[in-house]
């Protein structure tokens, strides 16, 4: 379900399946043995996600706030398609979670592009 890329910035992971009701326990878990005590920053690439649906939003939210809060890290998005992008903008959620365009992610992350 992850993909775990070490980065010079931190970690990346890139999903690899949609984020839904039946996978969510599964990305939850394999973000937490990825993420461990915490890198700092963590970009999270949805470049391979075509989906997500209310309970991918609820885990993503719980990441975000592990993260952030507990770890004192940041946690970041990129590669979200329109459909997806258009669900945060409604939902709200672009005042909740980071997401940066390809021109940073490949400045910050160079790792997530060498493939």
């Amino acid at each position: 379900m992850l993909q775990v890329i070490q980065a010079n910035n931190g970690l990346v992971l890139q999903l690899t399946s949609d984020l839904i009701m039946e996978n969510s326990r599964e990305f939850f878990q394999d973000f937490m043995d990825a993420f461990g005590e915490g890198p700092g920053e963590v970009l999270l690439d949805f470049g391979k996600t075509r989906f997500i649906d209310s309970s991918g939003i609820g885990i993503l939210l719980r990441v975000s706030e592990h993260v952030n809060t507990e770890n004192r890290g940041s946690l970041v998005l990129h590669g979200l398609n329109n459909h997806m992008l258009s669900v945060f903008k409604l939902a709200g959620l672009l005042k909740v979670l980071d997401i940066i365009e390809e021109d940073t992610a490949r400045v910050k992350f160079p790792e997530l592009f060498e493939n």
